[in-house]
């Protein structure tokens, strides 16, 4: 793909950022469910410089990208305009930002996360997104979940004037891990403009069961990652088919009870060798679930 001027990348940016903002409220109403691929699939954990997500998602024919933003040079103003400008150029849409999860610790952690949230909101509208997305503090650290519920007293109403989404992702052994958690949360915090980023490879591996979670919260449903794990009670996330994660009735579930938002297939990569090919697994797996085709 040859390179955009300045000026045609500026152009798309402003088009994709006003068009995410209408599609947060769209998706919420029960418009299309879209497809997205996460850059840790190519990149892993590492400081990459979205490098070989830069290479390897635009072979996928997925237009929606979710930026894994926890290294500092991602998120300054400069990172920022670099990596939408980098993104549009490769034909791909940022739509979600994975940022880094709560600390919860330290007498001034619940200013510091309010602090980093209130940034990040502002990355995800320099970038076009309209998700954040992140996940909790081990469950044993101090404050929790009532931390947390704190913490987005402060930053839920800041996205809902900016049109963004935060999705709380659950994750093994976390402060967001079960069902009851969420309920806590939303029984302190009612707003549109929050709710469950669904990650199906961590409730797996946590025992939960998704089809309940999902009849009991509909609405809040926000987000899906899918993934595969290996076995409950473990992080080993493995290729698609390889785990115990029962995908079609979990997605169908949810597609049936109005689930709008982005499913992301999001396993984080395993072998560079084959890394275009687990992903392409991923796709091929949730497509039918989607409006992208």
């Amino acid at each position: 793909m040859n390179p955009k001027s300045e000026q045609e990348t500026t152009l798309l940016g402003e088009v994709f950022m006003r068009d995410n903002v209408r599609d947060t409220a769209l998706l919420r109403a029960g418009e299309p469910i879209q497809l997205a691929v996460a850059s840790i699939g190519a990149d892993h954990f590492g400081d990459e410089d979205f490098a070989y997500a830069l290479d390897v998602l635009p072979e996928l024919g997925v237009p929606n990208a979710e930026l894994m933003c926890w290294h500092p040079r991602n998120i300054t103003p400069d990172g920022l305009k670099r990596n939408r400008g980098r993104f549009l150029d490769a034909g791909l849409n940022p739509v979600s930002v994975h940022f880094l999860p709560f600390r919860g610790q330290g007498p001034f952690h619940l200013t510091t996360e309010v602090a980093n949230f209130l940034w990040m909101l502002h990355a995800c509208r320099e970038l076009g997104a309209s998700v954040l997305k992140f996940t909790g503090a081990s469950r044993k650290a101090e404050g929790g979940l009532k931390a947390a519920i704190e913490v987005f007293r402060h930053v839920v109403p800041v996205a809902e004037d900016m049109g963004i989404s935060l999705v709380v992702e659950n994750h093994f052994q976390n402060a967001f891990e079960f069902k009851e958690d969420y309920e806590a949360i939303f029984s302190e915090i009612d707003s549109p403009n929050i709710g469950v980023c669904l990650d199906m490879g961590h409730f797996a591996s946590s025992g939960v069961d998704m089809v309940d979670l999902i009849e009991t919260m509909p609405d809040k449903i926000h987000h899906i990652d899918a993934k595969d794990c290996r076995a409950q009670g473990t992080t080993d996330f493995v290729r698609f088919g390889a785990g115990i994660v029962p995908f079609d009735p979990v997605i169908s579930r949810a597609v049936e009870l109005g689930f709008s938002g982005y499913i992301v297939v999001e396993l984080p990569r395993i072998d560079k060798s084959t890394m275009v090919e687990d992903l392409r697994a991923g796709v091929e797996l949730v497509r039918k679930y989607t409006s992208v085709r």
